[in-house]
């Protein structure tokens, strides 16, 4: 998810369900950044799981302080760039999504 944010300058819910877990994405969102899944399509236990994983993903590098939480997302925090510095340093053959 550091990753996104490297990329990124606010990263969404919706970017990490599209990114990492391959949702298809339906249509645009009004919401800024938001995109709307087919909860159908993906399967209710899938969704909500994935839900519950962004967010206590988003919780914990909060806690870290790696990242800022807004209403819309998460942003990097100059300590969360740096690591994603260090790692991608370390691991030189690490696939960039």
């Amino acid at each position: 998810m550091l990753l996104l944010g490297t990329q990124k300058e606010l990263v969404t819910p919706a970017d990490v369900k599209t990114t990492f877990y391959n949702f298809p994405r339906r249509y645009p969102s009004m919401r800024l950044g938001g995109l709307v899944f087919s909860v159908k399509e993906i399967g209710l236990n899938r969704y909500r799981s994935a839900s519950v994983c962004i967010s206590r993903s988003f919780a914990t590098l909060t806690r870290k302080e790696a990242v800022t939480r807004s209403y819309h997302g998460v942003s990097l925090t100059e300590k969360g760039k740096d690591v994603v510095r260090n790692y991608t340093e370390k691991n030189v053959n690490f696939p960039a999504r």
